[in-house]
């Protein structure tokens, strides 16, 4: 099966991201037209209001020889400190709880009470069957990384569906943790499994890009052209080529039916090192130009 997916953002003009539409119809009718442009499956970042997934059951009954399949996204919010302090434990807690229930809205299965900037209701469409993909969390700060990584060194996981791989970075070991204990919690009340991934983008890949410098690398190469220019600053910096996420530290633990898949946010504007690095165009060809610009 080759899977060609839609992200879809549902923010309406006018509307803040999480002012989500509750009208069954315009999901129904944005599946429809997604549909009818050869799109075979739709990936939402959270959790949607119950009238996306009623109108995704609807369209799949209405379409069974052509359904549209999902990859459902497990939001978290990032801790008050940077650095990820207590991610070992309230914030992990609150993350798996968003997990869970996510699973159960997936199954049909959960009643949500409202709450700001997020979705809520009677979840009763069972869209398990259509779900491809469960995919957590959301892009991490490089620097908070960093910082997890020092703070907890020797951090490992191996669980019952999911492990980390010997060498894996803490953080890696982290949400391996995080994906394996929902694998588990689906299996338990559910008997059902999916592939399962976290979000991942540039600035976080096993790549070096040879135009990305640090703060470190921009101010020594200033002071020695002989520029007047201010060390960098401390605390937490935005680096985007200094610490890595690597998907391939993750593995199915030994005799796991789950799987594992990576996914990135790519945009075609941001970090810098895919404009400025030639490798990061397709065929590694000459960097595009727009008429008039130099």
């Amino acid at each position: 099966m080759q899977v060609r997916g839609v992200n879809l953002g549902v923010a309406l003009p006018g509307r803040f991201p999480a002012e989500f539409p509750e009208e069954v119809w315009l999901y129904r009718a944005w599946l429809e037209l997604l549909s009818a442009m050869g799109a075979n499956a739709v990936r939402t970042y959270t959790l949607l209001p119950p009238a996306f997934y009623q109108a995704l059951l609807g369209h799949n009954r209405t379409h069974p020889k052509r359904p549209l399949y999902l990859f459902q996204g497990v939001w978290t919010e990032l801790p008050e400190e940077e650095g990820y302090p207590d991610w070992e434990g309230p914030f992990l807690e609150k993350f798996l709880l968003e997990g869970r229930e996510v699973l159960d809205a997936l199954h049909g299965n959960l009643r949500r009470p409202p709450r700001p900037g997020h979705a809520h209701g009677d979840y009763t469409a069972d869209v398990s069957p259509w779900t491809l993909g469960l995919l957590v969390g959301r892009e991490f700060e490089p620097y908070s990384v960093a910082t997890y990584n020092e703070r907890h060194p020797g951090r490992a996981y191996r669980g019952r569906f999911i492990e980390a791989l010997p060498g894996a970075s803490p953080f890696e070991a982290y949400l391996a943790e995080v994906l394996d204990r929902l694998a588990q919690y689906e299996w338990e009340a559910y008997g059902s499994l999916r592939p399962m991934g976290f979000v991942n983008w540039p600035t976080l890949d096993p790549l070096t890009w040879e135009s990305e410098a640090s703060f470190q690398e921009e101010y020594r190469l200033r002071k020695e052209r002989g520029e007047r220019v201010e060390p960098p600053r401390a605390g937490p910096l935005h680096e985007e080529d200094t610490v890595v996420l690597d998907p391939t530290h993750l593995r199915p633990a030994p005799g796991s039916p789950t799987s594992l898949f990576a996914a990135y946010h790519v945009y075609p504007y941001y970090p810098d090192f895919l404009v400025n690095d030639k490798r990061a165009l397709p065929g590694g060809g000459a960097l595009p130009q727009l008429p008039g610009t130099p």
